[in-house]
């Protein structure tokens, strides 16, 4: 967990309003300006994003001009990485603090069977032969080319000895490349959670046209499937993977330190 910068806490204080409690009905848990699911893995932040492993609320303590008191963050393990919810006055800590015990424990319950699930299917995926062990995987999102892909294309190559290679194209020329280490242990992760789904075989065929349909490509035996990248993130198993890819190139390309920190990347040295 990295505290938010104070430059974020202003602007988002400026929008957010103090939390008098957490409301309920049938479906959600709401909280200020977030919502969890009651049913489901999912929160909500008047769009649905999946709740995925590293999913959390903290507090943050915070003193902007006049303005102190609390902050109520939920991490969201994807992209973005942090939605304030809103915050509570500096007498109010104990409360902040019972609210997010509560939460997150809402939000265990919610993950649990998802973890299980995927865990056993990778178990028996493993037991019957399959092989989770791939040594590189590649991931590819936007196109070049597509007038709706602000950034173009990118791609990231990681290995399981932790190399890092990521490359952003627009229109036929190369915009930036970056090299460097990661956490292996994240590539284990990333290649255990994809060994849960029924990867390569794709799990849809048909795509909107746009920038929206990625590639996820495993070697060796090199083994690919195309995804879209919104769809993919409510499937099973590929939200996860999803988010933390577009969380590390998101970084990669504009140089976030704290997401690139979770990752534990070290950049190469040009010389």
């Amino acid at each position: 967990m990295t505290a938010l910068p104070q430059s974020r806490l202003e602007m988002e204080l400026a929008l957010k309003s103090e939390i008098e409690q957490i409301r309920e009905d049938d479906n959600w848990f709401h909280v200020g300006a977030v919502s969890i699911n009651k049913k489901h893995p999912v929160f909500s932040v008047g769009y649905a994003h999946p709740i995925v492993a590293d999913t959390h609320f903290f507090t943050q303590q915070f003193e902007v001009g006049q303005q102190r008191g609390w902050a109520i963050v939920l991490h969201s393990g994807g992209t973005p990485p942090d939605y304030v919810a809103g915050w509570l006055k500096p007498e109010e800590e104990p409360r902040a603090k019972l609210w997010v015990d509560k939460l997150n424990l809402e939000i265990q319950q919610r993950i649990a069977p998802l973890l299980a699930k995927q865990h056993e299917e990778a178990r028996k995926h493993q037991a019957g032969g399959a092989e989770p062990g791939a040594e590189v995987l590649t991931w590819q999102q936007g196109h070049e080319y597509a007038p709706d892909s602000s950034w173009g294309g990118e791609s990231v190559r990681l290995t399981r000895a932790g190399e890092l290679q990521y490359e952003r194209r627009h229109r036929g020329e190369v915009k930036m490349e970056v090299r460097g280490r990661i956490d292996p242990a994240r590539f284990s992760t990333l290649v255990s959670t994809l060994a849960a789904t029924k990867f390569p075989s794709p799990p849809q065929t048909m795509f909107p046209p746009g920038a929206s349909v990625c590639l996820l490509k495993t070697e060796p035996p090199v083994r690919s499937m195309s995804i879209d990248f919104d769809e993919g993130q409510r499937l099973f198993g590929y939200g996860e993977i999803i988010g933390s890819l577009n969380a590390l190139v998101t970084a990669l390309r504009t140089s976030n330190e704290d997401e690139l920190a979770r990752w534990q990347f070290v950049r190469e040295s040009n010389g």
